[in-house]
Formats: C-alpha cells, structure tokens, sequence
C-alpha cells in the first residue's frame, strides 16, 4: 500500500466517525427538544400564567420548533447525500470525484446542524430564564 492510498483510507475512517458522530448529535438533540416542548406545552395547557409568561414560553416552543424542522432537515439533505454518494461509488466515481461533487451537500449539513443547535440554544435559553421568573 503506497502513502496516498493509506491517506484516503485514514481520510475514509475519519470521514465515517463524522458522519457517525454528526447522527448521533442530531437524534440526542432532536430527542431532548421534542421532550422539552412536550414539557412546555404541557406546562402551558395545565397552568394558570400570565400573559407575559405564557408569551414568553410560546416563544420559546416556537424556537424549538424550528430547532425541530432544521434538525429534520439536517436528515433529509444527509440522506440524499448518502444516495449521491453512492450512486457516484457504483458508477465507478473516484473518491476525489465523490468528494468534489457532493461538497455542497456536506456544507449544507454543516449549516443545518448548526442552526439546530442555535435555536436550540436561544430556546432553551428563553425558556429557562422564564421558568426562573415563574418557579
């Protein structure tokens, strides 16, 4: 095995753990986000709040909605990237080939796992600073 092809096979094992680790990343936070909002929604239905509470979790909710949506996102555009991929490997595309043609996409999962985590974070960030106010 000459030093390129141990390259692209060290390239290859690092690219399947990021791939592995991006997944993991997305279910954790998709799980804690619709088990928080069951919470909120749940907390808003059975409660007695004012208005000014009551607005400010809905806002909240609303956050960890959208947070929900990219995270669904995120999962659609990686599994048409991983049909991509493997459309280009069964016509006999090389891995630079692959790596040039589906970029976009990987940028794309990037940018979508990353609004997740940032509405998740001003989410729970409101949520938390109102349930200090109620509590």
């Amino acid at each position: 095995m000459n030093s390129d092809e141990k390259e692209n096979k060290i390239y290859e094992e690092w690219r399947e753990r990021q791939r592995k680790q991006i997944s993991n990343v997305t279910s954790i936070y998709l799980a804690l986000t619709t088990a928080i909002l069951g919470f909120v929604v749940n907390f808003i239905s059975i409660n007695k709040l004012q208005i000014l509470c009551k607005t400010y979790l809905k806002i909240g909710a609303i956050l960890l909605v959208v947070s929900i949506l990219f995270a669904l996102l995120l999962t659609l555009n990686r599994l048409i990237d991983f049909r991509k991929t493997a459309q280009l490997y069964k016509q006999g595309k090389s891995s630079d080939d692959v790596a040039k043609q589906t970029y976009l996409k990987g940028k794309i999962s990037w940018l979508l796992l990353y609004l997740q985590l940032i509405f998740f974070g001003f989410g729970m960030s409101i949520l938390i600073i109102t349930f200090s106010q109620i509590l």
